[in-house]
């Protein structure tokens, strides 16, 4: 059992091959997918949920066998499992997908972060390889906005009866590359065999029709060259059948960052249009500067139908604040393949006191008329948050 390095993960998000299949004819070996149980506080993997299954690796040979294995030792606990996985073995993916199916599985995606297991050095590596094989239960907290489920890790996801996608996940597919499978041995087919992604195109469609997929989701993956990644929008998401929740927003959440204070973050995915809905994601962070100046971004996602650079405000209570337009510019961390816009706003200490009370909304400011109510926020969340974040 393997640790995957960050920097192995960052080559396949950044359009890296090591997915269904490899760039050279030399043999190479692949580990199976690493399966642990993992263990954080009420609400870490969902409502009410704090025990999840973390699958992460590449699918290499006989990664459905020691799923099949793990899941027997389970016996009758039903765990929901968060998949981190630049991909693998294509046919592979199918029985896994099948195997969470045939449970009636839950799936998501997300890092999965080991208490004690956040340094990058090999004798960090080492230790987390040791633990995570160990068939204990490990203290740990999910991350989705890093890591991700790319290539043949996709197709496994779609098994799932429920899928959870979260705002800030990444879902990225591309077509296939014929291999051939020795033991623990890959090497790729050699390119004469034209017979090879006929058959792979077939058993795809097949599969993807019967887990209630759009053979949309297959025709944009052949669309991909196999050594690029196409990242799925949450308009395919949705559209695609993947997860078909129109309405989402995760609570706030303090993120610790290492090199400073962290922010609190909250991400949302709104329903937008009325003859063809689009459903951009939308983030709110609060920051602190150097100063100990209270900050708050709103990335507002934008769609064909929404107004461009609209006058905002921010309200909690009776208090509110005006918010300032920054620039438009895409946000690949956010949601790739959508512009945004940025607003910025500076509450005080007041605001955020009424902000624990009575929730946050965002106002459109209008010339003529009242304010008229843009967006309104779920607190959960918020007080626990701000109790962590200091910016004083």
């Amino acid at each position: 059992m393997k640790t995957v390095p960050i920097t192995f993960i960052a080559l396949a998000f950044l359009g890296g091959s090591i997915t269904s299949g490899t760039a050279q004819k030399a043999w190479e070996t692949w580990e199976p997918l690493n399966f642990y149980i993992a263990q954080g506080p009420e609400g870490s993997c969902g409502d009410g949920c704090s025990k999840w299954i973390a699958a992460e690796g590449t699918i290499g040979p006989n990664s459905a066998a020691h799923l099949r294995t793990f899941l027997t030792r389970l016996g009758q606990e039903r765990l929901p499992i968060f998949f981190n996985s630049p991909g693998g073995l294509l046919q592979e993916s199918f029985v896994i997908g099948r195997l969470l199916r045939e449970r009636a599985m839950t799936a998501s995606v997300g890092w999965t972060l080991v208490e004690g297991c956040d340094q990058l050095s090999k004798e960090a590596f080492d230790k987390c390889d040791a633990l995570k094989g160990s068939g204990k239960k490990l203290p740990a907290r999910i991350r989705t906005g890093i890591g991700g489920c790319y290539s043949a890790c996709v197709t496994a996801f779609l098994g799932a009866k429920t899928r959870w996608v979260h705002p800030d996940s990444r879902l990225s597919v591309h077509a296939s590359k014929p291999v051939v499978v020795k033991g623990k041995l890959i090497r790729q087919r050699d390119p004469a065999d034209k017979s090879a992604p006929a058959r792979n195109e077939r058993s795809w469609r097949d599969y993807v029709r019967e887990m209630g997929i759009k053979q949309d989701l297959v025709d944009t993956s052949l669309k991909t060259p196999h050594q690029e990644l196409h990242h799925l929008t949450r308009d395919e998401i949705i559209n695609f059948g993947i997860d078909p929740r129109q309405s989402l927003e995760t609570p706030w959440t303090y993120i610790p960052h290492m090199e400073d204070r962290g922010v609190v973050e909250k991400l949302l995915v709104e329903t937008v249009g009325n003859s063809q809905k689009e459903f951009p994601t939308s983030k709110l962070e609060f920051s602190c500067s150097g100063f100990n100046l209270l900050s708050l971004n709103y990335f507002r996602g934008l769609s064909k139908e929404r107004a461009r650079t609209p006058r905002l405000e921010l309200v909690a209570g009776s208090l509110r604040t005006q918010m300032h337009f920054r620039e438009s510019a895409p946000n690949i961390w956010i949601e790739m393949q959508r512009e945004f816009e940025r607003y910025t706003a500076f509450p005080d200490r007041d605001f955020i006191a009424s902000a624990k009370t009575n929730g946050i909304s965002v106002n459109e400011i209008r010339e003529s008329a009242a304010p008229s109510g843009l967006l309104t926020i779920a607190p959960a969340g918020f007080t626990e948050a701000f109790d962590k974040f200091k910016c004083s």
